[in-house]
């Protein structure tokens, strides 16, 4: 059975089909309108029970047999409903710009509207992608693709319109990776991809005596003549030695301080005896035994290891070695060689 609206478009084909289609056999062109309308009925029976690429391919081959902007309007319709936005704009396009003869019947204007309408709703569903690249070198260029076609270079950084869906972005530059993006577009939705070709300086290479990419440090000579770095302060007291020193002093002002506070104790527990004065006196008394303790064992630790590590007066120091060497250099805008002598 034909659809309601098949009918009205029988009608509509007649009336062209007498006037503006001259002038193939009579027989011929019923036999077209008649096919037509029966591979449309086909089509409106798969659109309505969401089969859209079938529909499509019905009304596709009834306005091959018989055009009518109808048959066309319901291709788009479809492609709409499966995401081919695009698609569906370039077909919603084509009913707009027909040129329609003002003898035309009234269904071909209705459909000619009513694809003017849908066409304005279907824009602000297309999602657009904005592509960017960044770091690429002076003279270079990189080649970017999007879903496989060459993006140009006038299309960078400008919103490209594409069908709802996944997207990939692939960029290739001589001597770098190539970098890949996959993106989701939505209907209505804008996203912008922006890539990074993160560009590493080449290597330096230079003979020269002076190179500024990265400071060569020379131990200065100790005051033995040898030219490992000095291990202690300007008074050659060796570093373990002051901190044992420090904590002795440390120790030294605990145990004054707290037996002090030893002698005040016992002073106000002889005034007044009290249990809680007698443990406090105790209390205070050996923190202050502690503290002079602590002095005792790091001033003898320190004096120790200052005896142990401090070098003999007769060593002598080996020779300095006179010549030329270089020297790799690497530092944080490139790298290079560095020629260092001692004469």
């Amino acid at each position: 059975m034909h659809r309601p609206w098949i009918p009205a478009l029988a009608l509509a084909i007649a009336l062209v089909g007498g006037s503006a289609l001259a002038q193939p056999k009579k027989a011929e062109l019923e036999a077209a309108k008649k096919e037509a309308i029966a591979i449309a009925d086909k089509g409106v029976e798969a659109f309505r029970g969401e089969k859209y690429q079938d529909a499509i391919d019905a009304f596709s081959k009834a306005d091959q047999k018989f055009h009518v902007p109808k048959f066309v309007l319901y291709v788009a319709r479809a492609q709409v409903k499966l995401g081919k936005l695009l698609q569906a704009k370039a077909t919603y396009q084509g009913i707009v710009d027909e040129k329609l003869p003002q003898y035309a019947p009234e269904e071909f204007f209705t459909a000619q509207n009513d694809a003017k309408k849908e066409l304005v709703e279907l824009e602000n569903k297309i999602p657009t992608v904005r592509i960017e690249v960044n770091g690429v070198p002076q003279g270079q260029a990189a080649t970017v693709t999007l879903d496989g076609n060459p993006v140009a270079a006038t299309d960078m950084g400008r919103p490209l319109p594409l069908n709802p869906g996944a997207h990939s972005v692939v960029v290739n530059l001589p001597g770098r990776p190539q970098l890949v993006r996959n993106v989701n577009l939505r209907e209505g939705g804008s996203e912008s991809v922006i890539l990074e070709m993160g560009v590493t300086a080449a290597p330096v290479v230079t003979t020269t005596a002076q190179v500024t990419a990265a400071p060569v440090v020379t131990a200065a000579p100790s005051a033995t003549g040898s030219s490992e770095p000095a291990k202690s302060g300007g008074l050659g007291i060796p570093t373990l030695s002051i901190a044992a020193y420090g904590v002795g002093a440390a120790g030294l002002v605990a145990g004054a301080v707290f037996g002090g506070l030893t002698l005040s104790t016992y002073n106000d527990y002889n005034a007044k005896p009290t249990k809680a004065g007698l443990d406090q006196g105790r209390l205070f008394g050996l923190v202050a035994d502690i503290g002079f303790g602590t002095a005792v064992v790091g001033a003898a630790v320190g004096t120790v290891y200052w005896l142990v590590t401090k070098p003999k007066s007769d060593a002598k120091a080996p020779p300095a070695k006179t010549g030329a060497f270089v020297s790799p250099v690497v530092g944080t805008s490139g790298g290079g060689v560095a020629v260092v002598g001692r004469f």
